[in-house]
């Protein structure tokens, strides 16, 4: 199926190395906070179920996950996307930890050059995205 509306969207590339449990944990961070900083653009609809009132908010925007063989890879598409001014995030090794200050601590103290990149998530027009993420491949 081809999606039609996918003119701004949002895609997740996960590192193939690292686990599908952790991997997905990790992107799932990483689009949280991404939507949080978006909000104004992720153009939320309301689908509600029949004949009951429960319904969801679903962004328009499609979401895309990818692949990268490596960390080295995620990191090089992060700088990339900041060089490019797209929205973009970053979830690394050092973002696992026993407290949220931990995490912070050990990030801060992390070069983004040898972080163990686990998953980046992209936000924006795909126009300017799909050069940045054509080499990598659907998670099937």
């Amino acid at each position: 199926m081809t999606y039609m509306d996918n003119e701004v969207k949002f895609t997740c590339i996960l590192n193939r190395k690292v686990a599908p449990p952790q991997a997905f944990n990790a992107m799932a961070h990483a689009l949280i906070g991404l939507a949080g900083s978006q909000v104004a653009s992720l153009d939320l609809l309301d689908y509600r179920f029949a004949q009951d009132s429960f319904h969801s908010l679903i962004s328009r925007c499609p979401v895309i996950i990818l692949r990268a063989d490596n960390a080295s890879q995620l990191r090089t598409t992060a700088r990339a996307a900041r060089e490019a001014g797209l929205a973009a995030n970053l979830f690394a090794g050092s973002m696992v930890g026993p407290s949220a200050d931990a995490q912070v601590s050990a990030t801060l103290a992390t070069d983004l050059g040898e972080a163990d990149a686990v998953a980046l998530c992209l936000f924006g027009q795909a126009e300017r995205l799909d050069p940045l993420t054509r080499k990598y491949s659907l998670i099937r």
